[in-house]
């Protein structure tokens, strides 16, 4: 990565910073629920989960639903409490 200023100076780090690979999922469960209540999200399958990962439900509109209890199992597996 580098650094140029408006005065012509450059600073240069190598390896500022890491590009992970994009998460993808592939599977979750269970994949129905009514649109009348909760729907308890309990398993996400896929790839590149890394710790810290938050799941979030997007949609038209202006509500955001937010997971919570989310734990990283593994690089391919995301837990729901």
């Amino acid at each position: 990565m580098s650094l140029f200023n408006h005065d012509g100076q450059t600073v240069t780090i190598a390896n500022g910073f890491t590009i992970l690979n994009q998460p993808v999922v592939t599977g979750i469960t269970p994949n129905s629920g009514e649109n009348t209540g909760t729907v308890n999200i309990t398993t996400l399958s896929g790839s590149n989960f890394s710790s810290g990962a938050t799941v979030a439900l997007t949609k038209t509109g202006p509500t955001t639903i937010n997971a919570t209890n989310v734990s990283v199992i593994s690089s391919s597996l995301l837990h729901q409490r």
